[in-house]
């Protein structure tokens, strides 16, 4: 006898089918994304190291990474607006190639001036991958669980930085540079398998309007304007932590891998992700954004006593990574609360632009302000501003301080 579905039937059907298709590209997305954020991270910290073996100084250590996010800013008033209208995997596909096969032109780079042009080819990975796959998880996300799915891709670069950069600085100690890079090659040529297959979801656009009206949107809307604030300083500490802590560490302590500390702040970014999504979709973005914002400026402050006295490392790599973590990815989800679906990558771009703009500005002012009054004393004062903004941020009601 034949079954007769009946509309009941077909609706969990469609359901089942459904998640069952998110959790797949889910799967794909995250393997492809959590590679590439190992051969960012990686990247990002041990080529100011890189530029030192080359011959250069601390401020083109600076200048390097400063290079890099100002051209992915420049490319991604192109990428972000592309990932709207064409979607989201021609820009995928994209940055991850680029992000694979970059390696292979820091291995080629035989001084400081080379690095520098291969890290602007670089830059079109970061343009191109980054708004894309946050965007993507957002579309994947459930209803009222966009917070939790944002932190969950949230944890992959901690987890990258938690393995990357550690590891890394053992396979240079141990085999060189030029083994690094080519491992860091293979590994992302890997990565582009799983984004290969991913499969995203159509998009529906309201009007076709250029890249820069789509961009003009996003910065008049003043909603976003406090979640620009918080984040902006989330970036400007990235900046001088990644670029500079390494270097602090393995000039005055006796640690002999300083890649610990950067364990430590992904320790702490992971633990911090695994818990704010839910908690920002229960009681409000705005109830976890400040308080992190003020734990970001507590570890970094924290970095100036390690000399003197060594535990504080894992005290404050825990710290920084708990705030920048918990700033960054509840800021995603709250623009992503506030931006229409067919404005959210160009949203999301945006504001990884300025992350950007401020890491390029906190690493290169950092470098200056250290060669002036020394790296210890210029940990301090960052730590000040983020924990001044956080206080005033939590105790004044105002909207014109705190948006709407």
């Amino acid at each position: 006898m034949l079954s007769v579905k009946t509309e009941t039937d077909l609706t969990l059907l469609n359901e089942e089918q459904l998640n069952r298709s998110r959790q797949i590209n889910l799967t794909l997305l995250f393997s492809g994304v959590f590679i590439v954020f190992i051969n960012f991270s990686s990247a990002f910290t041990t080529l100011p190291l890189y530029v030192l073996k080359l011959g250069g100084n601390e401020f083109q250590s600076g200048l390097q990474n400063t290079i890099f996010f100002l051209s992915a800013i420049l490319l991604r008033t192109y990428f972000g607006p592309l990932a709207d209208t064409k979607g989201r995997k021609i820009p995928l596909i994209i940055g991850v190639f680029v992000f694979a096969t970059a390696p292979l032109l820091f291995w080629l780079s035989s001084n400081v001036w080379l690095l520098i042009l291969a890290r602007i080819y670089h830059a079109i990975g970061l343009a191109a991958f980054f708004s894309s796959s946050s965007s993507l998880v957002a579309d994947l996300a459930p209803p009222n669980k966009t917070g939790l799915f944002i932190s969950s891709y949230r944890i992959l670069m901690s987890l990258s930085l938690l393995v990357g950069p550690a590891g890394t600085l053992i396979i240079i100690d141990r085999y060189g540079y030029s083994t690094w890079f080519l491992m860091s090659f293979l590994l992302g040529l890997l990565g582009i398998l799983p984004i290969a297959f991913l499969k995203t979801p159509l998009l529906s656009v309201r009007e076709k309007i250029s890249s820069w009206a789509r961009l003009k949107t996003v910065f008049l809307d003043r909603r976003l304007w406090t979640i620009f604030r918080g984040i902006n300083l989330a970036g400007v500490c990235i900046g001088a932590v990644l670029t500079f802590v390494v270097i602090y560490i393995s000039r005055f302590t006796p640690v002999e891998n300083p890649g610990i500390y950067l364990s430590c702040y992904a320790f702490g970014g992971i633990s911090a992700n695994l818990i704010n999504g839910r908690l920002s979709d229960r009681f409000g973005r705005r109830t976890v954004f400040w308080p992190a914002v003020i734990l970001m400026g507590l570890g970094i402050m924290s970095i100036s006593f390690i000399p003197q006295w060594p535990q504080f490392l894992i005290l404050s790599g825990m710290l920084t990574g708990i705030g920048t973590a918990s700033t960054v990815s509840t800021g995603f989800a709250w623009i992503i609360d506030l931006v229409e679906e067919d404005l959210r990558a160009t949203s999301l771009a945006f504001i990884e632009s300025n992350i950007d703009i401020c890491i390029a500005l906190g690493s290169f002012i950092f470098g200056i302000t250290s060669g002036w009054i020394g790296l210890s004393a210029s940990f301090a004062a960052l730590g000040v501003l983020p924990l001044a903004v956080g206080l005033v941020s939590l105790i004044t009601k105002s909207s014109l301080w705190n948006g709407f």
